[in-house]
């Protein structure tokens, strides 16, 4: 025949289960904590990659506008204008037909 519990079993038997729960409890809480801060953590640094993506495609944006400047530049020295800038500039070139004067 099964024995029936006495009145001291039964209450170490719900002592027990109120440990059980209450550990539960703080693990969850403990858990959860964790989770949190390290969440916080994650939004923190997500914050920070955002900037730095935003600073990396601004300075993409300033060398693309440098690439095009250049390019201007590299069809503007292929031009009869640039040629006669520089024969005038560095080498003192003129036309037959100009004059050139010299402060005394």
């Amino acid at each position: 025949m099964p024995r029936k519990r006495g009145a001291g079993q039964h209450r170490k038997k719900r002592r027990s289960n109120r440990r059980y729960l209450v550990l539960a409890i703080v693990l969850v809480t403990v858990f959860g904590g964790l989770i949190s801060f390290r969440l916080m953590d994650m939004e923190q640094q997500n914050a920070q990659y955002a900037a730095r993506q935003q600073e990396l495609q601004d300075k993409i944006e300033e060398e693309n506008q440098r690439t095009q400047e250049l390019n201007e530049y590299e069809e503007y020295t292929k031009t009869k204008e640039f040629a006669e800038k520089v024969a005038r500039e560095k080498f003192g070139l003129i036309y037959d037909d100009e004059l050139k004067f010299k402060a005394e």
